[in-house]
């Protein structure tokens, strides 16, 4: 009788572990796909970012090779070409920051997976 006591007692915590982890991986799940997202957008962000730096590359390129017009200011095209370097360069690093927290809660994901099997109580364990 105590065995089964035990036993019980031993099986709740165990499906009780087992919620938990289940819940954790729930979370860790939804949070990657939300991350999963995010990156979907910062990668279009980029992706704008670097058509509209070429655009203006190209543009300053036709401003430095046709004869000087008073109403262009090619000063300022240059001061927005710098600073969509500068965004282009930030949307990369968080990109970049993005895509490592994403591989992290991957890895977390697949630990919880991985402990969720193990911890899982089998049929003969009160069979006996």
């Amino acid at each position: 009788m105590l065995k089964y006591d035990e036993a019980t007692t031993e099986n709740r915590k165990t499906q009780e572990l087992n919620v938990s982890l289940k819940v954790k991986l729930e979370e860790q799940q939804q949070h990657s796909h939300q991350l999963n997202e995010q990156i979907k957008e910062l990668q279009q962000s980029e992706a704008n970012l670097r058509a509209q730096s070429d655009q203006l590359e190209r543009d300053l390129n036709e401003v430095r090779v046709s004869p000087p017009v008073p109403h262009v200011d090619t000063e300022k095209l240059e001061r927005e070409a710098v600073d969509l370097r500068q965004q282009l360069k930030k949307v990369e690093g968080d990109l970049e920051a993005a895509n490592n927290k994403v591989e992290t809660i991957e890895q977390e994901r697949d630990t919880y997976k991985v402990s969720g099997v193990n911890l899982l109580p089998t049929a003969s364990f009160f069979d006996e």
